[in-house]
């Protein structure tokens, strides 16, 4: 489905063969030299298809056409690969970039190897935990066309100035495009609940919230988000996702009251409510990475905080209430 966001700005619903997710937004900007189009998708043939013809739709000459990717992941990067042309460049901040890189060289393999080895993950065979997040997609291109962008850069398209906002959280080096003379914000992931990162030394929980007080205090008129419909109130959106970390942070608090705990076992704890059934046990492997990951960065903001403290034991990294005289059992 294509959708006429502004004059000159497009929005394309692409689905994606993915569990949970369903679909998310290719944006479109049309210019007469060169036109760019943000985030195009998977590089799966349901993806293709949904793009190839709205591009056609919307009149897109491919072979004048520059991309934007406000992030790494595969349901936003992915179909570049399949869709650009010789002669195209890619924007991109350049943390996102590294991170492609060592993908595509595997050098992310021994990083993700000691994550899952840190949050307590059972299996420990990143190819195989994260199998739908390292496609070869990424060894698609080497070099990729890289030309990166930094917080504050602009970029001019259709006669209209973007600036490149950074908004780590959830990723890195996650960035948007924002048009101040009409308000509008292209903000790739930065409103997903979920926070993804692959370091114990990080607090993406908080880049999170810094990247919404800055975002905040933009005031953009209108947000053209990654999943999901166009939106005008910011604040609502910024106010009910940390109402929903301020939640998962007392539901982990409570679990810790039990005892000691790695993020896998707070994980199983917790039954994440991205499981109809509520059945730990029937979650795809991927899933069950990913609630792991996410009750990861919110101990990592609740230690930063003062409310629970870690400790090593072998790799894994033990988490437990700070202050807690009620300790029932202990499951480490």
């Amino acid at each position: 489905m294509i959708e006429a966001v502004l004059e000159g700005i497009y929005k394309i619903e692409v689905p994606l063969p993915l569990p949970v997710v369903g679909s998310m937004n290719c944006y479109v900007l049309t210019d007469k030299k060169r036109s760019l189009v943000v985030d195009p998708g998977m590089a799966h043939s349901l993806c293709f298809g949904a793009v190839a013809a709205g591009l056609y739709e919307i009149g897109v000459n491919l072979e004048k056409t520059d991309f934007f990717i406000t992030h790494h992941h595969l349901d936003h990067f992915g179909l570049i690969s399949k869709i650009m042309r010789n002669g195209s460049a890619i924007y991109i901040n350049r943390v996102e970039a590294a991170v492609i890189e060592k993908i595509a060289s595997r050098a992310i393999q021994p990083i993700l190897s000691r994550f899952l080895e840190v949050v307590g993950f059972p299996e420990n065979n990143p190819a195989q935990v994260l199998s739908e997040m390292l496609g070869e997609e990424y060894r698609a291109r080497n070099p990729w066309p890289f030309r990166y962008l930094e917080d504050g850069d602009v970029l001019e398209k259709g006669g209209r100035v973007f600036k490149c906002i950074v908004t780590p959280g959830h990723s890195p080096g996650h960035a948007c495009l924002y048009q101040s003379d009409m308000g509008i914000l292209i903000s790739g992931d930065v409103f997903s609940p979920v926070v993804q990162f692959f370091s114990e030394t990080d607090n993406p929980l908080l880049g999170q919230l810094t990247s919404f007080e800055g975002l905040e205090r933009l005031n953009p008129r209108r947000i053209l988000p990654g999943h999901g419909n166009v939106f005008t109130n910011l604040k609502r959106k910024t106010e009910q996702l940390k109402a929903h970390h301020r939640a998962r942070n007392e539901s982990i608090a409570a679990v810790l009251a039990y005892g000691s705990m790695d993020s896998f076992q707070v994980a199983t704890e917790l039954l994440p409510s991205m499981s109809p059934s509520k059945d730990w046990e029937a979650l795809p492997i991927i899933l069950k990475f990913l609630a792991v990951r996410d009750c990861f960065a919110h101990l990592l903001y609740m230690e930063a905080e003062g409310q629970v403290r870690k400790k090593k034991k072998a790799e894994r990294m033990i988490f437990s209430l700070k202050y807690n005289t009620s300790q029932k059992r202990v499951v480490a």
